[in-house]
């Protein structure tokens, strides 16, 4: 049964459900991404694309769609915009987007020069670009890894960096600390499991 049966559908809402050909929610690579959907209205070649995220009111809805057909969308209840939004939900097809995101394509970019990072000696780590091998993983200094974003002219903000490098499978959550006894202190790492860098070609050959 339809989320929506319970609810008064009035004429605007048919009218505008009735105009809708088909509609397609375009999710991101990863869990961060935006997710996009894609309404495609009868008789228009153009379609309707809006953030999933600008449609907890109508606003946004309304802007494009009167950009888009030069007639304004009929107003709408907040109780008539939930049964508008629901129902289009119930009738989207799900597809993968073409297109990466800023921030997948900036961390792909980055993760790309941490690949050709030299192995360093821990007590170089302050000093010298690379990583320090330990325990399975590639280490790189937080501070490295600002420098090679902000070389490859991408504002740094590191927490998104790191997240979006998690969620894409190629490092550990979080930037833990580890001791270095060579320096005397902690130092904070972004942590990168050797197998990442290991290339399809090697891991057939390995099997």
């Amino acid at each position: 049964m339809s989320l929506v049966s319970d609810w008064y559908r009035n004429p605007q809402i048919n009218m505008l459900l009735d105009a809708v050909e088909c509609v397609t929610i375009y999710e991101g690579r990863i869990p961060d991404d935006p997710k996009v959907w894609e309404i495609v209205f009868k008789g228009l070649n153009t379609p309707l694309k809006i953030d999933s995220e600008q449609l907890d009111s109508a606003g946004a809805f309304r802007r494009q769609y009167l950009k888009l057909t030069d007639t304004p969308a009929p107003p709408l209840s907040a109780s008539d915009w939930f049964a508008f939004v629901t129902s289009l939900s119930e009738r989207a097809e799900h597809k993968k987007s073409l297109e990466e995101s800023d921030n997948v394509y900036i961390a792909e970019t980055v993760m790309e020069a941490i690949r050709d990072l030299p192995a360093i000696k821990p007590e170089s780590v302050t000093k010298h670009k690379g990583y320090v091998p330990m325990d399975g993983y590639r280490c790189v200094h937080h501070h490295t890894v600002k420098e090679l974003a902000e070389g490859l002219g991408f504002k740094f903000t590191g927490r998104i960096l790191s997240d979006t490098l998690s969620q894409l499978g190629y490092k550990e959550e979080g930037t833990r600390l580890k001791w270095i006894k060579e320096l005397k202190r902690p130092v904070r790492f972004w942590w990168f499991n050797e197998s990442v860098f290991v290339s399809e070609c090697e891991s057939e050959y390995n099997v």
